[in-house]
């Protein structure tokens, strides 16, 4: 029974993740596009503010990203799936 709502928190944990990983995507995506355009048209004030959403969004991707690990090698070892600490190597500062 305890194994069964571990293994339902380890989805919803990766479904939650996968989630926010899309919507922090189309953000920065969006943001790079603004940013082309801002260099395309020379707009200066338009390629500061992408700029500065871009870090938003990298900095908002570092926090989350750290607690989902976290919350994954917990989970993991609870399970006794892996020996706890595992480090994945995707993002802007990993």
């Amino acid at each position: 029974m305890q194994k069964e709502i571990l293994l339902k928190k380890y989805e919803a944990l990766i479904k939650e993740w996968n989630a926010m990983a899309l919507v922090i995507a189309i953000y920065f995506s969006s943001a790079t596009i603004g940013l082309a355009f801002g260099l395309i048209f020379n707009s200066w004030l338009t390629v500061a503010v992408m700029l500065a959403i871009m870090a938003m969004f990298a900095g908002f991707e570092l926090r989350i990203r750290k607690a989902y690990v976290v919350a994954k090698a917990e989970i993991e070892t609870k399970l006794g799936l892996k020996g706890g600490k595992e480090i994945i190597r995707k993002g802007l500062f990993w």
